[in-house]
Order: structure tokens, then C-alpha cells, then sequence
């Protein structure tokens, strides 16, 4: 193998390293923002129903909060942003 092609392969490899890391920054700006936006929604019908995101089921569960559509809507929004942050 000469230099030149060992150069040229080093070099293609950094552009890809860097396109990849690229993608992955414009990925987690997008998460990001998604993230903001679910976290409206959600602050939303907590405020609307009273409720913590974190204990819907519970309301549900004993009675107190009905699975409407918004509530399902709730539920899956606050689902989505926990799998988001990662927690």
C-alpha cells in the first residue's frame, strides 16, 4: 500500500467520521426540538386536567380520569418524551 492511497483512505474515512457525526448532531437538534414541543403538550393537560403526567394511569385506574382520546393523546406524548430523555 503507498502513502498516497493510505493518505487518500485516512482521508475518506475522516469525511465519513464526520458526515456520520453530522447527521447524528442534526438528529438530536431534532430531538431536541420535538422534545420542547412535547413537553408544551403535555404541560398542557396537566394543566387543563389537574393531573401529573406521571400519575395518569393512576387516575385512570381508579376512576378519576376517563381514556379519552386527549388522555391517550397525553399518555403516548409523555410516553414518547420519557423514551426521548431516556429515562
Amino acid at each position: 500500500m503507498t502513502t498516497s492511497f493510505r493518505q487518500e483512505e485516512i482521508s475518506r474515512q475522516v469525511q465519513d467520521t464526520v458526515a456520520r457525526l453530522q447527521l447524528q448532531d442534526e438528529a438530536i437538534h431534532y430531538f431536541q426540538s420535538s422534545a420542547v414541543e412535547i413537553e408544551r403538550m403535555i404541560a398542557h393537560f396537566e394543566s387543563q386536567y389537574g393531573v401529573l403526567s406521571s400519575q395518569v394511569h393512576d387516575e385512570i385506574e381508579q376512576g378519576r380520569l376517563v381514556e379519552s382520546e386527549d388522555v391517550c393523546d397525553w399518555i403516548m406524548n409523555y410516553e414518547l418524551l420519557q423514551r426521548i430523555k431516556g429515562a
